[in-house]
């Protein structure tokens, strides 16, 4: 397991001999980050491993000791147990000019999706990629249905990011990789996730109006997510992703899981990584399954 780990850092964040590297954990993830150390060593001498306080909530930020702490490395590995990929602590870290891979609650289970063929992955994502970047040009509009009930129509809000696991310069992905995303606007219509993480496994229903949820539906579910968001702009939609890694299975994390070939995922909350203005101090991703999408009367994908 070990050769797979220092496989993965070298095909994905191409460390150098000579360049420095932070492993930033917490609590509840330090027994693993430490597997990752070891790896990291056997690419480059220099890497230290800072510990932060457990964060408590996707895209909260940390203290700012300890962003100072996270400047002035080449490359930085995320291995906290909430996400801090949409964190200004993290951008600060990129604009420094450093190399990200961000890994919220990884786990051993994910190696396989972590080892895949990044050359096919890269090929399907591309095309997928460009098919969007077209859409974007036209100013197409986006219609994603389930047999969940969505029907959901938005619209592209700036660019569109594709993550396939060539992290360069300045720049931040997930491991496991594998999606093409982007901010959506003027979102209106129903949808109806699949899966949260493992809190919720039962499609639940939102109403959206104005790129922003107007309404939870009644239930367990329903009641987790508004919860999840109740923050100041948390409400807002702020990406819309499609997954692109073969390997990737669907196991009650949303890490993995919005990464799995045949779905799509919708975030709700901070989006200024990816040309949006909703500095949301929460990032949530819910899962839909099987979908149907069509850019204008083409259909692009169906049924997953």
């Amino acid at each position: 397991m070990p050769d797979k780990i220092v496989s993965a850092l070298r095909e994905t964040l191409n460390i150098k001999r000579k360049e420095k590297v932070l492993i930033v954990t917490d609590t509840r993830m330090q027994r693993l980050a430490k597997r990752f150390y070891a790896a990291a060593k056997r690419l480059c001498s220099n890497v230290d491993i800072l510990k932060i306080k457990v964060t408590g909530r996707h895209g909260k930020e940390p203290t700012a000791i300890e962003t100072a702490k996270m400047l002035g490395y080449d490359v930085l590995i995320l291995l906290t147990y909430y996400s801090l990929t949409h964190t200004d602590a993290r951008r600060k870290a990129c604009k420094a000019g450093a190399r990200i891979a961000s890994m919220p609650g990884f786990t051993m289970r994910m190696m396989k999706a972590l080892t895949v063929n990044y050359k096919k992955m890269q090929r399907h994502s591309i095309k997928l990629w460009k098919i969007l970047e077209a859409a974007r040009k036209k100013k197409s509009t986006f219609h994603v249905t389930t047999k969940s009930g969505t029907d959901l129509n938005f619209k592209i809000l700036e660019e569109v990011y594709r993550d396939f696991g060539k992290i360069r310069k300045g720049e931040v992905d997930n491991l496991p990789a594998g999606e093409v995303f982007f901010a959506p606007k003027d979102a209106e219509g129903i949808l109806v996730f699949d899966r949260y993480e493992k809190e919720i496994r039962k499609p639940t229903i939102l109403l959206i109006a104005g790129n922003r949820i107007i309404g939870f539906q009644k239930s367990k579910g329903g009641r987790t997510l508004k919860k999840l968001l109740n923050v100041k702009g948390g409400n807002v939609m702020a990406e819309f992703g499609i997954g692109t890694n073969q390997n990737a299975k669907l196991i009650g994390n949303t890490l993995q899981d919005e990464k799995v070939k045949g779905t799509c995922h919708i975030a709700f909350g901070n989006n200024v990584s990816i040309g949006g203005k909703n500095n949301a101090k929460v990032h949530i991703d819910v899962i839909l399954l099987r979908p149907t999408i069509r850019i204008g009367n083409k259909v692009v994908i169906r049924n997953g």
